[in-house]
């Protein structure tokens, strides 16, 4: 038989047995019990175990989609290392891209990996073949078309691409499965009358509350309750917008509102809640929407609003110093290089049009030859005396930070002019910092530099200018403590803006 290359897959396939009862038997059984599960965990169970049984694949995988939106692998079954993959997590973006480019086999898709299609375009022999890389996906959908998870099959037991009798088989377990989530999911929402529900509401870890239409709380958890910083009976009916700090307070409405429009998505938001008397307290927030059905509230109308929130408080502050680290000098307790880069970048974006921005460069002269000498932990004294000096000498604003193993920098904003930044960088140059070692005292002189950016075109108009044009003063020796150019005043080597 010749066989068309260009026809797809499902065209392809050559024309198999139709079930028999036996066959048939297991579909039904199989339905069943995958329709009549309890908890997504056993619903996710019985569909690997149905679609192995009736379809004939040796792995599965069912993937369902989670609070924050991606999918995790409830459960999955065959040979080798399947089972392994539960509790994995797909992002939902890399799901929804599968599904767009995949072939849609009525509701089912098939992804054809590359490799696969050249095979099957290169030879007639293989055109029915299942090859490394082929994947059929069966979307679990609701009433309303959201997803609510995907069944994920491999490795044919007869290494052929299905027929439709097996798509169809497939199709139908897929849709009791859908049910039975959109079922429990229901179920669960119906519960939160039920004293049941109560307490395993409250013995969740996380912060949970339940907001009506208007988004007030009509019932939390204790965790919610201890992140606001109040007890749960004095929460009821207080309004969300009254818990929030002002600055975060609309981000998280707007997510409600949004949840509102789109029932069944969630939207999380990371925002504070307002302190009273103490710390504000940083809460990640999932946003989520139910859909009434009761007479007279209409279909599309929101009964429910659920919020789940989580203290990240902590990791904020954990996050906070790992960044503070990360541009901290820990010998001298400076601002590094890419803080001052940082802090450049900042001001000159900032900067109106008649305001400078300058940098001072202060270098320690011949802190090598100290550490020759005297050994480098009197280097490093010398160092740290120098930045002690240096910061006392500057005025609120200005800051002052380590940019190289002898150099430091001052940061001045907001100048009408340069003679304040080269005033500092004369003061700064007339510093002596000193150590003591076994062998004495040490002493060190200092030189600076600076660099200023100005509006106009001839000035330094980035960062990496700015650093370069200041190094330049400094190299060029226009302040120091050693006798030569020691004038700040001097036009002549004044480190201003370039004209």
């Amino acid at each position: 038989m010749v066989y068309e290359a260009a026809a797809p897959p499902w065209a392809r396939r050559r024309p198999r047995d139709a079930p028999g009862s036996d066959a048939l038997r297991a579909l039904l059984g199989a339905s069943r019990r995958v329709a009549n599960a309890r908890s997504r965990h056993e619903i996710a169970t019985e569909l690997v175990a149905a679609v192995r049984e009736t379809v004939a694949f040796d792995a599965v995988a069912v993937n369902l989609v989670e609070p924050d939106g991606d999918l995790s692998i409830a459960a999955a079954g065959g040979s080798g290392q399947v089972e392994a993959w539960r509790g994995r997590v797909v992002a939902r973006a890399a799901v929804d891209a599968l599904l767009v480019a995949s072939e849609p086999w009525g509701s089912l898709r098939f992804v054809e990996h590359a490799s696969a299609r050249e095979a099957r375009e290169a030879s007639p022999l293989v055109d029915d073949a299942w090859q490394p890389g082929d994947v059929l996906l069966a979307p679990l959908r609701g009433p309303d078309g959201e997803l609510l998870g995907v069944v994920s099959v491999d490795r044919p037991l007869d290494g052929l691409l299905p027929s439709p009798e097996r798509c169809v088989v497939l199709e139908i377990v897929a849709a009791d499965a859908a049910g039975a989530l959109h079922r429990v999911a229901r179920s669960a929402a119906d519960a939160s009358s039920s004293a049941a529900y109560r307490e395993a509401f409250q013995r969740v870890p996380v912060g949970l509350a339940v907001l009506d239409a208007t988004f007030s709380l009509v019932t939390v958890n204790d965790a919610f309750a201890h992140t606001v910083g109040a007890t749960a009976s004095e929460l009821v009916g207080v309004a969300l917008a009254d818990l929030l700090d002002d600055a975060d307070a609309c981000e998280l409405l707007e997510a409600c509102r949004a949840a509102c429009a789109r029932p069944g998505a969630t939207a999380a938001v990371e925002h504070r809640f307002a302190s009273h008397g103490g710390p504000s307290r940083w809460a990640r927030s999932s946003v989520s929407a139910v859909r009434g059905d009761g007479a007279g509230a209409g279909a599309d109308s929101v009964q429910r609003i659920v919020l789940t929130s989580c203290d990240v408080t902590e990791a904020r502050r954990a996050r906070a110093e790992r960044g503070t680290r990360a541009e901290r000098d820990p010998l001298t307790g400076l601002g590094n290089r890419r803080a001052v880069l940082s802090r450049l970048e900042h001001a000159l974006a900032r900067r109106r049009d008649n305001e400078l921005v300058a940098l001072v460069v202060v270098d320690v002269d011949d802190l090598a030859g100290v550490n020759d000498a005297h050994g480098r932990n009197a280097g490093d004294a010398v160092l740290v005396h120098a930045a002690e000096l240096l910061a006392s000498m500057l005025r609120s604003g200005e800051d002052l930070y380590r940019i190289g193993g002898d150099e430091l920098a001052v940061v001045c904003e907001h100048l009408r002019d340069c003679r304040g930044a080269e005033a500092l960088a004369g003061r700064l140059a007339s510093v002596r910092p000193t150590a003591s070692d076994a062998r004495g005292q040490v002493s060190c002189t200092l030189s600076a530099g600076v660099a200023a950016a100005a509006a106009d075109a001839s000035s330094p108009s980035s960062t990496a200018e700015l650093v370069a044009a200041a190094y330049d003063a400094l190299e060029h020796g226009r302040w120091s403590s050693h006798g030569a150019h020691s004038r700040a005043g001097d036009g002549e080597r004044r480190a201003g803006p370039r004209r």
